[in-house]
């Protein structure tokens, strides 16, 4: 296995695990967010494989372009899984809270 695949694997299972967090202690907010971005990342992939550009967009050996629905899937919900991932780290690193954003949800 590349190594890319494993870490948008390991980013989808950690995320996994925090959705889960967060509808276990009632964290509304934080889960909707999650669920929204789930949904921005599958959108994503979808859109992209429509593209005259999916061709070149390469997902492990395959064309963006020649993905079945459910890798499509899969492929958006380890892009939003990555990002926020990427997000979490961004937060962590931040402690002047110079980069804030709203919340989606309140």
């Amino acid at each position: 296995m590349e190594f890319v695949p494993a870490v948008f694997m390991v980013a989808l299972v950690w995320k996994l695990v925090d959705l889960v967090k967060y509808v276990r202690n009632g964290d509304v907010n934080a889960a909707l967010t999650q669920l929204t971005t789930y949904a921005a990342g599958v959108g994503v992939a979808f859109l992209f494989a429509a593209t005259q550009w999916a061709d070149g967009i390469m997902i492990g050996d395959a064309a963006l372009s020649s993905l079945s629905g459910a890798s499509l899937v899969v492929a958006g919900l380890a892009l939003a899984s990555t990002g926020s991932a990427l997000y979490d780290f961004k937060k962590a690193r931040d402690n002047s809270d110079s980069a804030a954003t709203p919340k989606l949800f309140k």
